[in-house]
């Protein structure tokens, strides 16, 4: 048995590549760094067994682990493994990711496709996603940020949005809308963030939409909308 199951992927020299996709540890990592800031230590570190609960950073990781292997189980992003020292990359199936905990398999980077369901297996395959629909689903998290993992990320036509509380890939190849994250919000309209979620909780405002991993957004078209109906757009007081 190879022992390249048992390097970290997080801060090994030189990470797997693959074309089109973008390695599994790389992808979180960046989805990490992105919304956090946080280190290649301190992910490996909210991806271990005893990092539990869902304060802090340790809270954090391991929603955005959830959150991710939610978006991989629905299809909102391929996963793929390719075997350790090179071969063709394979498209696994969005079953795969039916785990009651997906903190392993982030922290390994890896799988053994026979045995998808046995974390204690020795891994046999590098995990790769597709990089234009990751770039997409981090366009949909964070609509000020322009991911640089590909250019094609704005072609690939994808919008998440909930649906009996998953997210379901829908056309929007005609609607001009993201997401926006409550700092957003608050540069558009005149509240305080207790004010804010005040409305939300009243029905007096957009509701907002729960990701997962803590993120909390709102439609800008839903935003906007509601500044034109009150005539708040350009400032005014609540």
């Amino acid at each position: 048995m190879s022992e390249t199951h048992a390097l970290n992927p997080y801060t090994m020299a030189r990470q797997p590549e693959s074309d089109g996709r973008t390695f599994l540890a790389k992808a979180f990592a960046f989805f990490c760094v992105l919304e956090w800031g946080y280190s290649d230590a301190e992910i490996e570190a909210g991806l271990l067994d005893d990092a539990v609960g869902d304060g802090g950073d340790m809270g954090q990781i391991a929603g955005a682990a959830r959150l991710l292997g939610r978006a991989f189980m629905e299809g909102q992003v391929e996963t793929y493994a390719r075997p350790f020292g090179g071969g063709s990359p394979a498209l696994l199936p969005r079953s795969s990711w039916e785990l009651d905990d997906v903190r392993p398999r982030f922290a390994r980077s890896a799988i053994d496709p026979s045995r998808p369901f046995d974390q204690a297996a020795a891994p046999t395959h590098w995990l790769f996603v597709n990089t234009a629909q990751f770039d997409a689903l981090l366009g949909l998290l964070d609509g000020s940020v322009a991911p640089p993992m590909a250019t094609a990320a704005a072609e690939a036509g994808l919008r998440a949005d909930e649906t009996g509380g998953g997210m379901t890939v829908i056309d929007v190849s005609s609607r001009s809308d993201r997401f926006i994250k409550k700092d957003a919000v608050l540069d558009l309209v005149p509240f305080s963030r207790s004010t804010l979620d005040d409305r939300v909780r009243k029905g007096t405002f957009p509701k907002s939409r729960h990701l997962g991993g803590g993120i909390v957004v709102w439609w800008e078209s839903e935003v906007l909308a509601w500044m034109e109906t009150h005539g708040r757009a350009g400032g005014g007081s609540a």
